[in-house]
C-alpha cells in the first residue's frame, strides 16, 4: 500500500530539520521533532491566514514546553501536475530567537514567584478563551465566506483561529452573546 501524501510530507520535514516523523499513535500534536526544533505539517489545498497566525502560536509555545523552536511546514496542494513550494512559517518571537545566534533554544518560563507584576505578565502563557470582538469578527469572516454560520461551524472556526479548546469556544460564544457583541439569529 503507498504511503499517504501527508505522511509524505512531515517525512520530508522532519528531514529539512534533520530530525524524524513523530507517529500520529503516539498521541502528540507534533508531527517531527530533532534536535534543535518541533514541528507542525499541513498539506492542504486551503490555509487561511488566521488558521495559519494560530497554528504558529500553538507551535511556538509546544516548543517552548521542551525548549526547542517551534516551527510550521506548509505544502499546498494545488492538483496533479501542479508544483508548489514548501513553506516554513513562524512566530515573530521564534525568528529572533534563530537569528540571535543561540541555536533558537527558547528560554523556559521562570516558574518561581513573581514580585513584579510586569514580570509576571511577561511569564503568563497567552489567555486561550477567544474575546467577545473575536468571536463577533469570526462570524463576519464565515459570512464572507458564504458558510451558514451554526454554532458548531462557530466553535470548529474559533478552534482554528485561536488554538482554544472545544469548552473554551463554546464559553466564549456563551459570554459573547451574554456582553452583547453578537446576538442570536
Amino acid at each position: 500500500m503507498p504511503e499517504r501524501p501527508w505522511k509524505q510530507e512531515e517525512r520530508r520535514a522532519a528531514a529539512l530539520f534533520g530530525g524524524w516523523r513523530l507517529p500520529a499513535t503516539l498521541g502528540r500534536t507534533l508531527d517531527f521533532e530533532s534536535d534543535a526544533h518541533v514541528g507542525r505539517v499541513r498539506h492542504v489545498q486551503r490555509l487561511s491566514l488566521a488558521q495559519l497566525e494560530a497554528l504558529a502560536e500553538e507551535t511556538e509555545h509546544l516548543g517552548v514546553e521542551v525548549s526547542k523552536t517551534g516551527v510550521v511546514v506548509i505544502k499546498r496542494r494545488a492538483g496533479a501536475g501542479c508544483q508548489t513550494p514548501r513553506l516554513v512559517v513562524m512566530t515573530e518571537t521564534v525568528w529572533r530567537r534563530i537569528s540571535a545566534g543561540d541555536g533558537g533554544a527558547p528560554a523556559r518560563l521562570d516558574p518561581s514567584p513573581q514580585t513584579d507584576n510586569e514580570t509576571a505578565e511577561a511569564n503568563r502563557p497567552p489567555m486561550k478563551r477567544p474575546t467577545p470582538a473575536i468571536v463577533r469578527e469570526t462570524i463576519g469572516v464565515l459570512r464572507l465566506a458564504g458558510t451558514t454560520v451554526r454554532v458548531p461551524v462557530l466553535v470548529r472556526a474559533l478552534r482554528d483561529r485561536t488554538g482554544c479548546s472545544r469548552a473554551s469556544a463554546y464559553r466564549a460564544i456563551h459570554d459573547a452573546l451574554a456582553s452583547g457583541a453578537i446576538k442570536r439569529s
